[in-house]
C-alpha cells in the first residue's frame, strides 16, 4: 500500500510541483527544478532496489535544494526588512539586482499577491512533497527489512495456501491474460499518440530546431507505410529524440533570461530558430507543449518493446471476450475496412488537397485523381501509383514547412514575384503561422501513407490462400460484419436519391450558365427516360453515370485552370470575358475558391460512389424478375 502511494506521489504529484516550480519564475533555482524534472523519468520503475538506491538519493537532493532555496529567501527578505525603507539598499545596484533575480531573489513590495505566491510558494510546496516522499521511502525500506526476517514462516504458510487456491489462481491468470492483450493494444494507441505529438510539435512553429521533429515525423510515417517493423532501433531513435528534446528545453528556458538575450540579439538566424522573448503565459504554454512530448517519449524508452506487440489484434472473436476487447475488435474491424478502401480515400484526399490549396503543384493531384477514377480498375492503378503520389506529397509537405519559417518574402531571391510564386504553390506568408496548412496537408497525406501500406502488404501477401484466410478471418455472424452489411444495403437503396438530388442542386445553383444548363439536361433525361421506358433506363444507367463523371471532371478542371492568372489573361486576349462568364468560367478570389469548387467536387464524389459501389446492387434490387415477383405477391395479397 505504501509503495503504491509512493508511486502516485513520484509519478504524478512530484512532477507537477517541479513543473510549476520551473515555470512560475525564471531563475537558476527554477532551472534546477526543470532539470530534475527531466531526469525523473530516467530513474526507471519503482521497485525495492530503485527505491533504495536511485529514488532515495534523488528525493533527498530535491529536498535539500528546496530547503536551501527557502532558507536563502528568508535571509534575503529579512535583510531587506532590516534596512528600511524596504529594498532601498538595492536601488542603485543594477548589476547586483540582476544577479539576485537570476538566483530567484527579488523584492516583493511592487509585486501583486499572486506574483508573491509565484515567487515564494513553489519552493515550500516542493519541499513538503519531497519530504513526504522521503519519509515514505524510509518507511517502506524499514518494512522490507522487517519482512525479510519472516520469510521462513511466510513460505510455510504459502505452501499450504497455494494448494487450496489453485482454482482461484487460474481465474486470476485468465483475467491477467485479458488485461495483457488490452494493454498491448493500448501500447499501439500510445505509439500513435506519440506520432501525433511529434508532428504537432513540428507544425506549431516551423524552424531549424523543430525540423528535427518534422524529419522524424516523416521518417516514422514512411516506415509505417512501408510496413517496416519498429524494433529496438526505433527505441534508440526515441531515446536520442528524448535527449534532443531535453537539450532544446534547456536552451529555450535559458533564452528567456536577459543575459542570453543580450548575447544572442535579433537577427535573421534567430528568426530561423524561432527563438524570441515571450511573456510568462506564452512561455509556459510553449514549454508545456515540449514537456509533453519529452515526458511521453522518455516514459516509453525504458519499456520492453517485444515483437509480439507488433502483431495485429486477432480478428477471431472468442466467447470469453471482455467488453474492452469487443470494443477493440469493432475498432479494428472498422480500421480494416478503411484500409481496404484506402485507395478511394486517397483519391478523395487528392481532390481535397488540390481544392484547398490551389496551385500548379496541386493541379497534378486533381488530374491524377480524375485519371484514376475513370480507369476500369481504378483500385489496382491507384495502388500502383501510391509510391509516386506519396513521395510527391512528402515534397509538397517539406516545401510548406520550409515556407513556414520566420522569413519574409523579400529576404528570398525568387525569380518571380509573390503572386506568381503563390500560383506555383510556394506561399511565403511573412511570419504568419503555418500550423493550419501543415495540419491539413498531413491529414490528406495520411491516406496516401495508408494506401502505400496497403499496396506493400498486398505485394507481400500475394498468395491467394493467405489472402483468403485474411478475408475470412472475421466470422460471418460477427457484429461488425452484420453492421457493415446493413449499412451497405441501406446506402444501396437510397444513395441514388442523393445522387439525383445533387444533380438537381448543381443545375439550379446560383446564376444560370451554360454548364449548369447541361446538368439540367442530364437530369431531365434521367427522369424522363425512367418514366418512358424502364428497360431502356436500366440499360443506359451505367453509361449515363460515366458520362456525368467525365463531364463533371472537365467542368472542375476547367474552373480550376481558369483561376490561374496567366491562363485567364491569355484567354481574355483571344476571346471576350462575357463569353467565358456565360459558360460559367470566372475568376474567383482565392479565399472563396475552395467553397466554389466544393459543390462540383462533392457531386463528383457522390456519383463515383453511386457508379462504383452501389450501382450493381441497385440494379439487382430493381431487376425485372424481382419486380415481377413483387407484383405477384401484391396481387396475391
Amino acid at each position: 500500500m505504501a509503495q503504491s502511494f509512493l508511486s502516485g506521489l513520484i509519478h504524478i504529484l512530484l512532477p507537477l510541483v517541479l513543473f510549476n516550480g520551473s515555470l512560475l519564475q525564471f531563475s537558476i533555482v527554477s532551472f534546477i527544478y526543470g532539470f530534475l524534472l527531466l531526469i525523473l523519468p530516467w530513474l526507471g520503475t519503482i521497485n525495492s532496489k530503485n527505491i533504495q538506491t536511485r529514488f532515495r538519493s534523488f528525493i533527498l537532493v530535491i529536498s535539500l535544494i528546496s530547503l536551501l532555496a527557502i532558507i536563502v529567501q528568508i535571509i534575503f527578505q529579512s535583510i531587506l526588512l532590516a534596512n528600511r525603507p524596504y529594498s532601498y539598499m538595492l536601488n542603485n545596484y543594477t548589476k547586483i539586482t540582476q544577479i539576485l533575480r537570476y538566483c530567484g531573489l527579488e523584492w516583493l513590495d511592487t509585486f501583486s499577491d499572486i506574483r508573491i505566491l509565484c515567487v515564494i510558494f513553489p519552493d515550500i510546496v516542493i519541499f513538503i512533497v519531497s519530504t513526504i516522499c522521503f519519509v515514505i521511502i524510509q518507511y517502506s525500506l524499514y518494512n522490507s527489512r522487517s519482512s525479510q526476517s519472516n520469510d521462513f514462516q511466510t513460505s510455510t504458510i504459502s505452501h499450504t495456501t497455494n494448494i487450496s487456491s489453485s482454482n482461484s489462481s487460474t481465474t486470476i491468470i485468465n483475467r491477467n491474460n485479458h488485461w495483457s492483450r488490452l494493454l498491448s493494444e493500448v501500447r499501439h494507441i500510445r505509439l500513435f499518440i506519440e506520432f501525433i505529438i511529434v508532428g504537432f510539435t513540428a507544425f506549431v512553429k516551423p524552424s531549424l530546431i523543430n525540423s528535427i521533429y518534422f524529419i522524424l515525423f516523416l521518417i516514422i510515417a514512411f516506415m509505417w507505410s512501408l510496413s517496416v517493423e519498429f524494433g529496438r532501433k526505433f527505441a534508440l531513435i526515441r531515446a536520442l529524440l528524448v535527449v534532443y528534446t531535453g537539450i532544446y528545453l534547456i536552451l529555450f528556458y535559458l533564452y528567456q533570461l536577459s543575459f542570453f538575450q543580450e548575447v544572442l540579439p535579433a537577427s535573421f538566424s534567430r528568426n530561423l530558430f524561432q527563438q524570441k522573448v515571450q511573456s510568462n503565459a506564452t512561455t509556459i504554454q510553449s514549454i508545456k507543449r515540449r514537456s509533453l512530448i519529452n515526458t511521453v517519449e522518455r516514459r516509453n524508452t525504458f519499456e520492453q518493446y517485444s515483437s509480439s506487440s507488433q502483431c495485429r489484434w486477432s480478428l477471431e472473436q472468442s466467447n470469453d471476450q471482455t467488453w474492452q476487447e469487443q470494443i477493440i475488435f469493432i475498432v479494428y474491424s472498422i480500421l480494416g475496412v478503411l484500409e481496404r478502401q484506402s485507395y478511394f480515400l486517397s483519391l478523395i484526399a487528392m481532390l481535397a488537397w488540390s481544392i484547398t490549396f490551389h496551385s500548379l503543384l496541386t493541379l497534378v493531384y486533381l488530374l491524377l485523381a480524375c485519371l484514376l477514377w475513370i480507369l476500369s480498375d481504378s483500385r489496382k492503378w491507384c495502388l500502383r501509383m501510391s509510391p509516386f503520389f506519396t513521395i510527391y506529397g512528402g515534397i509538397l509537405l517539406i516545401l510548406q514547412y520550409i515556407s513556414g519559417f520566420r522569413i519574409s518574402f523579400n529576404q528570398l531571391n525568387f525569380a518571380y514575384d509573390r503572386r506568381t510564386m503563390e500560383q506555383i504553390g510556394i506561399r511565403i506568408d511573412d511570419f504568419q503561422p503555418a500550423f493550419i496548412p501543415l495540419l491539413l496537408k498531413s491529414f490528406y497525406k495520411m491516406f496516401f501513407w495508408l494506401t502505400l501500406r496497403q499496396y506493400i502488404n498486398e505485394k507481400r501477401l500475394a498468395n491467394t490462400e493467405v489472402n483468403e484466410a485474411r478475408r475470412n478471418s472475421i466470422p460471418n455472424d460477427s457484429y461488425p460484419r452484420r453492421l457493415g452489411q446493413w449499412l451497405i444495403n441501406l446506402l444501396t437503396k437510397y444513395w441514388i436519391c442523393v445522387s439525383c438530388g445533387m444533380l438537381l442542386l448543381v443545375s439550379i445553383q446560383n446564376t444560370v450558365v451554360i454548364y449548369r444548363i447541361i446538368y439540367m439536361v442530364f437530369y431531365l433525361f434521367f427522369i424522363i427516360s425512367f418514366q418512358i421506358s424502364f428497360g431502356f433506363w436500366r440499360k443506359t444507367a451505367a453509361t449515363f453515370y460515366l458520362i456525368i463523371l467525365i463531364y463533371s471532371m472537365l467542368v472542375l478542371i476547367g474552373i480550376y485552370i481558369y483561376q490561374f492568372e496567366k491562363v485567364h489573361v491569355f484567354l481574355s486576349e483571344k476571346f471576350s470575358i462575357q463569353l467565358f462568364a456565360s459558360i460559367g468560367l470566372e475568376v474567383v478570389p482565392s479565399d472563396v475558391l475552395a467553397l466554389k469548387l466544393l459543390t462540383p467536387s462533392t457531386f463528383l464524389v457522390v456519383n463515383i460512389m453511386q457508379l462504383y459501389y452501389f450501382h450493381s446492387g441497385w440494379m439487382n434490387l430493381i431487376s425485372m424478375s424481382r419486380v415481377v415477383k413483387h407484383m405477384n405477391e401484391v396481387l396475391v395479397n
